[in-house]
């Protein structure tokens, strides 16, 4: 199944606490750029968990990163820090980077 995929969801659970627990687990079975991490909203909706943007995206740097937060809601410091947190995964995705060699494209799309 590895062979035909360019990410997993280990699990549905946004909350970058209860996801570096299972990431823990999954990165020992999968290459790190598999896991689906994403930038999840500040408040979880399956914990009601609340963390700051900088835990969420160190959080979901270690993976197949994406943002999983309506981002219209938030404000003008978070948008500036989100950008700043988002790129080292643009980074890896321009031509060239390193995200998604092994299957001989990019994860980015």
């Amino acid at each position: 199944m590895l062979e035909r995929t360019q990410g997993v969801r280990p699990a549905d659970c946004g909350d970058p606490l209860a996801r570096r627990r299972i990431n823990r687990w999954t990165t020992q079975l999968e290459p790190l750029e598999l896991p689906g991490t994403h930038i999840a909203p500040p408040r979880s909706h399956t914990t009601a968990r609340t963390h700051d943007l900088s835990f969420r995206a160190a959080t979901a740097l270690f993976g197949h990163m994406g943002v999983e937060w309506d981002v219209r809601a938030a404000d003008e410091r978070e948008h500036g820090s989100g950008s700043r947190c988002t790129a080292p995964a643009a980074a890896r995705c321009a031509p060239g980077g390193s995200y998604g060699r092994t299957r001989g494209t990019t994860a980015c799309g």
